[in-house]
């Protein structure tokens, strides 16, 4: 009899643990709606590099508006107020804002709990083009890039034509701390999902308007020996200073490249770089 007892009683516990855990409610993660990002003060002089050889350098500013040149290609440019961009200078057009359903003011700060949703008109070369936008903070994260960690705010923008079925977005990884973003991905029209990420920035001295840019594994100040591996077939070189600078779309490139060592007295030891398997 008392082993029936031990029995039914051990039956009814787990039975009762049982009922327990169906009655109890899992965990749901909860998006922070708490999360701002206020736009920057930037200063002159301020340079950020990125890892396709894409870099800016903010020129000028006047109030809330900033204007920032390429410094890969300094006949392009754009300025922005706050995160809303004002004008711009490309390849083959120049861009104005001419009218926006919400006021400039809202590009200062961005949140979660209340997205920024506008129309907005602008020039292109003349050409009028209208298009419906959105900007939101999706999340927080902590990620690393070749420039160093960095606790980012993910800043989503997502814009698309009133007239065609041209669209396109932005997902930025943005550091109040860089005052820029480390990471970005996007897509502009019919062309491809692509990304960059940070290999180094800069921001002037006290008095100054320029400032070599700093990273996270090397200082442009001291002298370093670097060498180019020897790389796969399809592989792009780059040494250990070169994951500062990006990897090169152009090997042609790498001459201006090692230019830009020299200036900054850092020494090269080697000029092999390798694509596609030739020399």
């Amino acid at each position: 009899m008392g082993f029936y007892r031990v029995l039914l009683l051990t039956i009814a516990l787990l039975l009762l643990g049982a009922c327990a855990a169906q009655n109890k409610k899992p965990k749901i993660a909860e998006q922070d709606h708490t999360l701002k990002v206020v736009a920057p003060s930037w200063k002159e002089g301020d340079e950020w590099r990125y890892s396709d050889g894409y870099g800016l350098v903010v020129t000028s500013i006047k109030g809330n508006v900033t204007t920032f040149q390429r410094i890969d290609d300094p006949k392009q440019w754009f300025s922005r107020y706050g995160f809303l961009r004002e004008e711009s200078q490309s390849h083959d057009a120049f861009r104005k804002v001419v009218y926006r359903s919400a006021p400039p003011s809202r590009g200062l700060q961005l949140s979660a709990d209340n997205g920024l949703v506008f129309t907005r008109e602008y020039l292109a070369d003349k050409k009028l083009r209208v298009h419906r936008t959105s900007w939101v903070v999706e999340g927080r994260e902590t990620i690393t890039v070749p420039a160093g960690k960095f606790d980012c705010l993910i800043i989503v923008m997502r814009t698309r034509s009133l007239r065609s079925g041209w669209h396109g977005f932005e997902r930025c990884w943005y550091s109040p701390k860089l005052k820029h973003y480390a990471r970005i991905e996007y897509k502009y029209g019919s062309g491809p999902i692509s990304s960059r990420v940070l290999v180094s920035y800069g921001a002037p001295l006290p008095g100054e308007k320029s400032t070599k840019s700093t990273s996270g594994k090397a200082n442009a100040e001291k002298s370093v020996s670097v060498k180019a591996p020897e790389m796969k077939k399809g592989q792009i070189g780059h040494g250990d200073y070169f994951v500062q600078l990006g990897l090169f779309k152009n090997p042609k490139n790498a001459e201006r490249i090692y230019a830009k060592l020299k200036k900054r007295g850092i020494l090269v030891v080697s000029k092999e770089v390798r694509r596609d398997g030739e020399n």
